[in-house]
């Protein structure tokens, strides 16, 4: 989509919702900064549990030195995808206008 065609969506939107496009924008843009603090929570709980597995899995074990590559294998990849996640909603929430420009941009594009 050229910038003429997203300009001229976005004009006729504003022309239609009048005084209510700014607030619209900035409930989108408060939407933003919410989906990011879930992402960085259910990361951050996520990354708790695995912990919390992996400590129970390693403290239960009698035999130390046969330590399954599996498991640790598994939990370096869960790990992996708490810090993905988390930085997801860091974004958010450091640039939420971003986010509101763009979830605007993907209903137009419909």
């Amino acid at each position: 989509m050229t910038t003429d065609k997203l300009t001229q969506y976005l004009e006729q939107m504003a022309a239609k919702l009048g005084v209510a496009a700014e607030h619209v924008y900035g409930v989108l843009v408060r939407q933003q900064v919410a989906e990011g603090w879930t992402y960085v929570v259910l990361a951050v709980g996520l990354l708790l549990i695995v912990l919390l597995c992996g400590i129970a899995s390693w403290a239960t074990r009698n035999d130390y030195e046969n330590f399954s590559a599996n498991a640790f294998i598994t939990g370096c990849g869960a790990f992996l995808l708490c810090l993905l996640a988390c930085g997801a909603g860091v974004r958010h929430i450091i640039n939420p206008e971003y986010y509101a420009i763009r979830e605007i941009m993907e209903v137009l594009a419909r």
